[in-house]
């Protein structure tokens, strides 16, 4: 699902400015204009990027802009965690064993990380 939506916004961001460095351009130009004064995108999709920053600060009025400007979409920023199948697994386990797993957006981010136990 992550990587979906990653690539999502690779498409998104083509069709809206040409490319995903010139889209970056624009969500840093938003970002100022929301009084973002730190921030800079360099990706449609969040990944990192060393040159791709944020603060606290910055996150934390982006987050009043959506809750403000977008009430209706805000309910799914709260999502803590999200249910997934778990990895192809060419030997058959039993039912009782194909169970979901249950992870944090970012853990989906960092493989070497582990898991959530939440």
């Amino acid at each position: 699902m992550t990587r979906s939506a990653n690539d999502a916004a690779v498409v998104i961001a083509e069709a809206i400015a040409g490319d995903e460095d010139d889209f970056a351009k624009l969500m840093t130009r938003k970002a100022r204009a929301l009084g973002m004064t730190r921030t800079v995108y360099r990706n449609a999709s969040g990944l990192p990027n060393d040159d791709q920053v944020t603060t606290a600060r910055d996150q934390s009025t982006l987050g009043r802009a959506i809750q403000d400007r977008f009430p209706r979409y805000y309910r799914y920023f709260s999502t803590a965690a999200f249910n997934y199948p778990r990895p192809f697994d060419p030997q058959p386990q039993s039912p009782a064993r194909q169970c979901r797993g249950r992870r944090r957006h970012q853990d989906r981010l960092h493989p070497r990380l582990p898991a959530s136990t939440s």
